[in-house]
């Protein structure tokens, strides 16, 4: 920044700035001298904050706990059906099964399911960040967990028909959108980018298990009926209720005493380190890149698993006569515990973004989902299939998994380093919103494409707007802000002393450490 037009200006603010902070920490530095002598008098009161710093810590990673919590039931009781849409829109396959899902086909039927109820979702989105900007995080969190407790009972009492269905999912959606408020409290929790990034790849991860984990309620209940699931939903939903509503506390508190260690959590945003304005231009960019990359990774999840892995390794078998190499049973395990491997990616994500940036972790990952969806594409066409190429249809998928979410992973992120505080709740109500209305239409429209052409121009298309969304991301690489940065980078006395050399070369500098400052003298 100081080789920018107001030079002489930056580097005066910045002098000015660490001025007040050695006058700080002389004052905090007497003040704790004359602390120890009262504690040595009135009998050791340190002990006595030490234990309540203690009891205030834990109390806000309880607090963290809750919200991961609460991510995770609304989203498992959204996506709760997941393994049974196939099934549910195959006409015949079970005795749960719709007698007709007219207008759409088989494809298209099954993701217009949970399009309805991601569009709903969206645009809860839309509003939920700025009602809780208002009305607090907690209170608008609450209202998205009991509410839809009571639609997933009506999406229950709505089963016998297609239609029917599907509008109670878009009207249960409505009431959600509990993830930009979610987000929104991380924002406001930690003052640490290490730590805060580290949290909003685990919101947005546990967020993709809770697709999984759904899934597998869904899964071990299967033999009591395929809309049995949402009775479980509901009952989760009222315990997270719960659970939020005696657990959760300000993020104020967390900010203060939360789970970042104050003297070594990591280094804390200062207001040179924050954009003054929001860049319109790059939020476009990013959006626009988010909802390709989103619909790019539809192409190899869920739509390489169905309808590409269902139809090669089940539907054809049996449209033959033959018995099918992939059992129902196993075609829902494979949607299932997919997901869950977004795990090792929350894990290793920090390291990625440290190493590469978030620009370039994207287009990195945005390539690879291209080419690993391409690879399957050409595996499920091997003729004729066997159980070879269906083992290497599944283990192509699920090792490759990890790698292609990072970027989905690294969008929430960069929208919060662009934004200045006063916009980071819009920027993540902006998020959320796209990211939902694109988990929505894209396996719809991918579906139609599908059932009017073929599956495979259905997948042939999305491997080519996975590297379209990566050349569109590329410009990003260069943002003043999404530069890569080091583990712990910190301006040192060095750096500081050459600028004050800028502004007064005649003066000579020297360096002195303070209660733990580096402080420059000249």
């Amino acid at each position: 920044r100081c080789k920018e037009k107001n030079n002489h200006q930056c580097i005066s603010r910045r002098l000015q700035v660490h001025s007040k902070q050695t006058r700080n920490s002389r004052r905090s530095n007497s003040s704790t001298v004359m602390t120890s002598d009262n504690d040595v008098g009135d009998g050791g009161g340190t002990n006595g904050k030490e234990e309540e710093e203690k009891n205030l810590q834990s109390v806000c990673k309880i607090s963290m706990i809750a919200l991961r919590l609460a991510i995770f039931a609304d989203t498992a009781n959204a996506l709760m059906l997941l393994p049974n849409y196939a099934i549910m829109t195959d006409r015949g396959a079970n005795r749960d099964s719709f007698p007709s899902t007219y207008p759409f086909d088989f494809a298209s039927a099954t993701y217009f399911i949970p399009m309805a109820g991601l569009i709903g979702i969206a645009i809860a989105s839309v509003i939920s960040g700025s009602i809780s900007d208002k009305l607090g995080r907690k209170n608008v969190l609450l209202f998205g967990l009991g509410a839809p407790a009571v639609g997933s009972i009506i999406k229950w009492l709505c089963r016998k028909s297609f239609l029917k269905f599907c509008l109670a999912c878009f009207l249960n959606g409505l009431v959600s959108g509990n993830l930009p408020v979610a987000l929104a409290y991380v924002s406001d929790s930690f003052p640490s980018k290490k730590e805060k990034d580290k949290e909003y790849g685990l919101a947005v991860a546990t967020y993709v298990i809770g697709q999984s984990m759904g899934g597998l309620i869904a899964v071990v209940m299967f033999p009591f009926g395929l809309f049995t699931p949402l009775l479980a939903g509901a009952a989760m939903m009222f315990l997270s209720f719960c659970i939020v509503y005696y657990f959760l506390v300000d993020p104020e508190v967390m900010r203060k005493n939360g789970v970042v260690n104050k003297a070594g959590g990591g280094e804390e945003e200062v207001e040179e380190d924050l954009p003054d304005k929001l860049d319109t231009v790059a939020l476009c960019l990013i959006n626009v890149g988010l909802f390709l990359d989103t619909m790019g990774s539809k192409g190899l999840f869920p739509l390489c698993l169905a309808p590409l892995a269902y139809n090669a390794f089940f539907q054809n078998f049996i449209n033959l006569g033959e018995s099918p190499l992939l059992s129902i049973r196993g075609y829902t395990c494979l949607v299932v515990f997919l997901p869950a491997l977004v795990i090792p990616a929350a894990l290793v994500l920090n390291r990625f973004f440290a190493k590469f940036g978030l620009p370039l972790t994207c287009i990195g990952a945005m390539c690879f989902t291209g080419i690993v969806t391409f690879a399957l594409l050409m595996i499920a066409n091997i003729n004729p299939p066997s159980a070879w190429t269906l083992a290497a249809f599944i283990i192509t998928i699920y090792l490759s998994y990890p790698i292609t979410v990072l970027s989905q992973l690294a969008a929430s992120p960069m929208l919060d380093r662009i934004a200045p505080i006063d916009k980071r709740g819009y920027v993540q109500g902006v998020f959320s919103t796209n990211f939902n209305l694109t988990l929505a239409i894209s396996p719809w429209l991918l579906g139609l494409l599908a059932d009017y052409t073929s599956t495979k121009n259905m997948i042939l298309f999305a491997v080519l707007i996975n590297f379209v969304g990566a050349l569109l991301y590329t410009p990003l690489i260069f943002h003043k802000y999404l530069q890569r940065t080091k583990p712990n980078q910190k301006r040192n006395s060095g750096e500081l002393d050459s600028e004050k050399q800028q502004l007064n070369p005649a003066k000579h500098s020297t360096t002195h450490e303070i209660n733990g400052y580096q402080t420059i003298e000249s």
